[in-house]
Order: structure tokens, then sequence, then C-alpha cells
């Protein structure tokens, strides 16, 4: 084989310890991803929240809730059309949520 994601994958496996010391995990997780020990589902889900760096920022934000919370936004979000939701500041410290109606 001698496809660019073949290519990718020799140079990775022959990187040296020390081209990678000050980044390791990153390196490691990237070794990961190359050398097919990651599925394609996965590196293309890790692809689609790279795109969006502030993405992962909400959902920590989300994680820390509290679990009630947590449990009234996934209802809600689960039981409404992605597409008719609604988010407006209501004031300097609420936000509302809510469905559209068509």
């Amino acid at each position: 084989m001698n496809d660019p994601l073949s290519q990718l994958r020799k140079c990775m496996s022959h990187l040296a310890k020390d081209d990678v010391d000050n980044h390791s995990e990153i390196w490691e997780l990237i070794r990961t991803l190359v050398l097919g020990q990651a599925s394609p589902a996965h590196i293309l889900e890790l692809y689609y929240w790279s795109q969006d760096p502030a993405l992962l920022d909400f959902v920590r934000a989300v994680v820390i809730l509290p679990q009630e919370d947590r449990v009234r936004l996934f209802s809600f979000f689960s039981n409404a059309e992605p597409k008719s939701i609604s988010v407006s500041q209501a004031s300097v410290n609420r936000l509302a949520v809510e469905v559209r109606q068509p």
C-alpha cells in the first residue's frame, strides 16, 4: 500500500520517544488513531468535535451541572425537534429555551 494514510501510519510508527516527550499524551492519541487502534466511527466523531472547540466547553459545563438540572435539560432536548428549539437572553442571568410552535 502506498496511499497517504499508510504513509502516515508508517511515519507515526517510527516516531522517536524524544520527539514526543513534550506532548506525549497528544502524540499517543495521534499514534493510536493513525495506527488503526481506534474505529473509523470514533475518528470521525473526534473530527466533528474538533470543528467547534467551544462545544467541548459547553459539554463540560453541562456535565458539572447538578444531576436534576442535567435530567431536565436532557428531557427537554430529547422531546423536541432540534430545529424548533430557540434560545434567547431573557435577562443578564437568565436564558429562555423554548420550542417554537409551527
